[in-house]
């Protein structure tokens, strides 16, 4: 987006894959940890990830023989690649970075 001022982005959890693509700048806030343990999908823990990605199968597949289908990806559950608004470090720096962009909403 280069020199275009009126972009802002918040990036979570950026998969490592893409982390040498991602052009961050001072509109940019990248949150690579959700304040509570390291993201795997971030450090390139490429055996956290399978795991997750396997352990993922068995739900899906088990929803699937029970007659509950849902989407494989909400069967993805990797530690660390959570990022809820309730944690500290994710709130106080989206709500931080919003506020020096933008200035408090009085």
């Amino acid at each position: 987006m280069g020199a275009n001022d009126s972009v802002y982005s918040i990036e979570l959890g950026t998969f490592f894959a893409h982390m040498r693509r991602r052009q961050l700048t001072k509109r940019t806030l990248a949150i690579d940890n959700n304040g509570f343990m390291k993201d795997p999908m971030c450090q390139r823990d490429l055996w956290q990830g399978t795991k997750s990605y396997f352990k993922a199968f068995v739900r899906w597949f088990n929803y699937k023989i029970q007659g509950k289908p849902v989407k494989f990806t909400n069967c993805i559950n990797t530690p660390g690649h959570e990022y809820q608004w309730e944690f500290p470090a994710v709130k106080g720096r989206i709500t931080e970075f919003l506020n020096a962009a933008f200035g408090e909403k009085h």
